[in-house]
């Protein structure tokens, strides 16, 4: 059953903890059918002692299964240490002198974290009103954003989009203002 899978994948976990979980009911049913066919042999007094047997038999089952989760879960834990030191390894490169390369990717993340921010500042503290005409669309009041504590974010978010150039205020009232999409002003 487990050969369907790839080694190490969450379905293959989940197949492999199947398939012993049968071995241990089959092993379990094998051993409480010699047992029962013993207590029926056994007299009154032998009839105790087959039932603490059936009993250390189905706690040894137990701990079998128990054991091979732990294994198993031993095993998830090396694998996930393996892969977090070949993640460690390339930021010891990167501290080496070849982050450069990353960097463009930071200033990329940095930009992408600020803009959604500042978008996301202005569009849920301030009202949105939808206009019609040559100037459709939703246009956001910078002027009373709600709650009052969000005035200095809001101040902050539309200084970071005008100098971004990412920040369009609407021709006749220059306090109603839109977030454009980064998308369409990238290259």
């Amino acid at each position: 059953m487990t050969e369907q899978f790839e080694a190490g994948s969450p379905e293959y976990k989940a197949a492999l903890y199947l398939e012993r979980k049968k071995d241990v009911t089959r092993v379990a049913g094998i051993v409480s059918l010699y047992l029962l066919e013993e207590a029926d042999k056994a007299d009154e007094q032998d009839l105790e002692e087959v039932t603490v047997s059936v009993s250390s038999v189905y706690s040894a089952l137990n701990v079998m299964a128990f054991i091979e989760s732990l294994e198993m879960y031993e095993k998830d834990l090396r694998e996930e240490m393996a892969r977090l030191e070949t993640g460690s390894k390339a930021w010891e490169l990167t501290a080496k002198g070849y982050g450069k390369v990353f960097d463009g990717e930071l200033h990329q993340l940095e930009q992408a974290i600020a803009y959604s921010s500042a978008r996301s500042d202005i569009e849920c503290y301030c009202q949105g009103s939808r206009h019609s005409g040559p100037h459709i669309g939703v246009w956001y009041d910078i002027t009373s954003p709600e709650p009052d504590e969000a005035k200095e974010m809001v101040g902050a978010a539309v200084r970071y989009l005008e100098l971004r150039e990412l920040l369009k205020r609407h021709p006749e009232n220059p306090f109603l203002v839109r977030p454009m999409d980064i998308e369409a002003v990238q290259p």
